[in-house]
């Protein structure tokens, strides 16, 4: 099943970062993800079978961005 994680990233400021990010987001877990550099969020959408929001949160810590988890449905 599908759940979604919204993490807040501080350092979130250019298209360069969004790429990275994207990067380290392409898996077999996510879903889906949308990054918002006015809001300085990240949306993602995953497997619960697969992956958790914490595990979502490591990947993007070892890119390099340190997430704040703000909401999980």
């Amino acid at each position: 099943m599908a759940k979604t994680v919204l993490l807040h990233v501080d350092s979130l400021d250019c298209a360069s970062c969004v790429s990275s990010v994207g990067k380290s987001l392409r898996n077999n877990f996510i879903k889906d993800y949308t990054v918002s550099l006015l809001e300085k969020e990240i949306e993602v959408v995953y497997d619960e079978n697969e992956t958790n929001a914490k595990e979502i949160r490591k990947i993007l810590k070892k890119s390099g961005y340190k997430g704040t988890i703000v909401s999980e449905s």
